[in-house]
């Protein structure tokens, strides 16, 4: 193993990466999003049924989404009983 200071690499990698127009905003093809993580994250508001809150929150949020990228997945987990 060899001793050095990790930031002396930059000057020889950088050469290899290509440049990129806009750091701010990456192209994205494909979001893939929890849906239990979407769940707990969005806050219900006025919702009294599930029905209510995937139509008031969750559709809007997975819709801005489609801003950013061509296509959205939403996974959700299921567990089986051992």
């Amino acid at each position: 193993m060899r001793t050095g200071t990790k930031s002396d690499l930059i000057g020889c990698l950088e050469g290899l990466i290509p440049s990129q127009e806009n750091v701010a905003e990456p192209s994205v093809q494909v979001i893939i999003l929890d849906g239990a993580a979407i769940v707990n994250m969005l806050r219900p508001g006025h919702a009294k049924t599930f029905a209510e809150y995937s139509w008031q929150n969750i559709l809007p949020y997975v819709i801005s989404q489609l801003d950013k990228a061509s296509r959205v997945d939403i996974v959700w987990d299921q567990y089986f009983p051992a």
